[in-house]
């Protein structure tokens, strides 16, 4: 947490004491400590101190208790605002999201380049987490950061093409692109023994929401893992019987993903 600057030994005027926290270097230095913040919470923290400023400094007598009480107010304040702010760390119980993102974008691809990066933005939001290692991409909006990353990953003119549009256009270009894409896909194909293995190895979840959100790009972010937790459970369920391939024939006949 950032405390507001407070001067060991203030000066003995309210016009020195405002000098003080306006001066160039002062600023500058406090500046510095605010560039991993996004713009809007930047700006909220300076007003914040300045208003301290302006209202310590008034009072000449009582200065340093004035200081040390809104010290307090500020860094309780100011926490609470920077926790609500990083959106990204807030996003660490949201374990697959990216890698439905990835899907619903690049349809296409392999499940081992979705669970990548999947697995590259769990590092990045753990890392907001970290006040060591936050970032200002930290106060970004997780489908912001998702759209920037994969848009780094795309191969066609066409998909870069989209990727230099301005938001919400960006994500609507890519998400038509992908859905085109989507109906080229092959029909799901596996046995069932082959998704009880899957089941028996704490994969089906994970490939149940890839192959739903690749085949669906217009469903929200939500709809493959609804649809893949209710789908798990019936699964898991079928490979602990005792003739799990006939429980499971009849249920993939209406495996629509």
């Amino acid at each position: 947490m950032l405390p507001p600057p407070q001067p060991d030994n203030p000066p003995s005027s309210s016009k020195r004491c405002l000098a003080a926290a306006h001066s160039r270097s002062y600023l500058h230095g406090f500046a510095r400590r605010l560039t991993k913040f996004s713009q809007n919470l930047t700006i909220d923290i300076f007003h914040s101190f300045l208003t301290i400023y302006m209202k310590c400094c008034d009072e000449s007598e009582n200065m340093l208790l004035c200081f040390s009480t809104e010290k307090s107010k500020f860094s309780e304040s100011m926490g609470t605002k920077i926790r609500l702010g990083n959106t990204m760390c807030l996003e660490h119980k949201e374990r697959l999201r990216a890698l439905i993102f990835y899907a619903k974008l690049k349809p296409v691809d392999a499940i081992e380049k979705a669970m990548d990066f999947n697995s590259k933005y769990m590092d990045f939001v753990f890392k907001c987490c970290n006040p060591g290692t936050m970032s200002s991409e930290c106060f970004d909006t997780w489908s912001g950061v998702l759209l920037t990353r994969i848009c780094l990953l795309m191969d066609s003119s066409v998909q870069k093409n989209c990727c230099f549009k301005n938001d919400p256009e960006r994500e609507n270009c890519l998400i038509y692109l992908a859905n085109e894409e989507s109906k080229y896909l092959p029909p799901v194909s596996l046995e069932p023994k082959e998704i009880c293995q899957l089941s028996t190895e704490s994969k089906l979840l994970t490939w149940l929401v890839y192959e739903y959100a690749r085949r669906n790009p217009n469903d929200t972010i939500t709809s493959p893992l609804i649809f893949a937790n209710n789908l798990n459970k019936s699964i898991i369920s079928c490979c602990t019987t005792n003739d799990a391939s006939s429980c499971l024939s009849d249920f993939i006949k209406h495996f629509t993903v």
